[in-house]
């Protein structure tokens, strides 16, 4: 469901996916419960298409058998202060990503907060997918 390449081949309405890890550990290595998500999805009924720049954290409640992931836009790099910010520790990727310039007839979308929770329902084992926006 998390997996960029999946996720490009089964929803018909996007156009691009791109998932980067957004943190380095102490030992350079990435951190992949963090993410930086692009997604931008294709135009319809004649307005522009529209994409997403978010920052994912995934975690799991083992004992409950679920699992969630937190998401919200990611500030505009423009009111990021280089003087007061620390980004030695977003990985170079990530980085590369968020200066990602706005595609033609493409709006930005900005997600304010968004929760996830991925389960499988005991009677069936079907998986339950509930999203707040």
């Amino acid at each position: 469901m998390f997996n960029k390449d999946h996720k490009i081949k089964y929803d018909q309405m996007l156009s691009a996916c791109e998932v980067e890890p957004l943190y380095k550990t102490d030992e350079g290595k990435d951190r992949p419960l963090c993410s930086l998500r692009y997604i931008q999805n294709k135009a319809m009924f004649g307005f522009n298409s529209r994409d997403f720049l978010e920052k994912h954290i995934h975690f799991a409640d083992k004992s409950e058998g679920r699992y969630y992931v937190y998401f919200s836009a990611v500030p505009k790099l423009n009111e990021i202060d280089p003087e007061t910010t620390d980004t030695t520790c977003i990985s170079e990727n990530a980085l590369t990503l968020a200066t990602k310039p706005l595609p033609a007839k493409t709006d930005r979308g900005e997600t304010f907060i968004g929760l996830q929770r991925i389960e499988r329902r005991p009677s069936d084992n079907k998986i339950v997918y509930s999203m707040l926006l």
